[in-house]
């Protein structure tokens, strides 16, 4: 009797054990946290916003140490479309602002750039 209650004990914990340990691998796999080495306080790259505009093909902000880039991204390419400048760049490097509106921004770097 004691031994049935022992084993049908072990099997719950192991069963918790297990989904804890479902629920830990997928959340580090989720962030890439466990394999890729991502803390976000110390990479030098980050990509801050993705604008998708077909299937496959989409605008990405990345900071790339203390380079701000627009890049255009696809199956086939990666290309650098513009760089952007501190002050352009400041919507995103301040965490504790709203998120700003993706095509707003890009229509502003676009229009400046054009003006020059």
């Amino acid at each position: 009797m004691i031994g049935d209650i022992l084993s049908l004990i072990s099997v719950i914990v192991i069963i918790a054990l297990i989904c804890f340990l479902a629920y830990f691998v997928t959340k580090k796999i989720g962030t890439n946290n466990l394999f890729m080495g991502n803390n976000h306080s110390n990479n030098k790259m980050r990509v801050y916003e993705r604008m998708i505009l077909a299937p496959n093909k989409s605008l990405v902000i990345v900071k790339v140490a203390e380079r701000w880039l627009l890049l255009g991204v696809s199956n086939e390419n990666i290309s650098l479309i513009t760089e952007i400048d501190a002050e352009q760049a400041k919507v995103w490097s301040e965490k504790e602002q709203i998120s700003p509106n993706f095509a707003d921004v890009i229509s502003n770097i676009i229009s400046k750039k054009g003006g020059k």
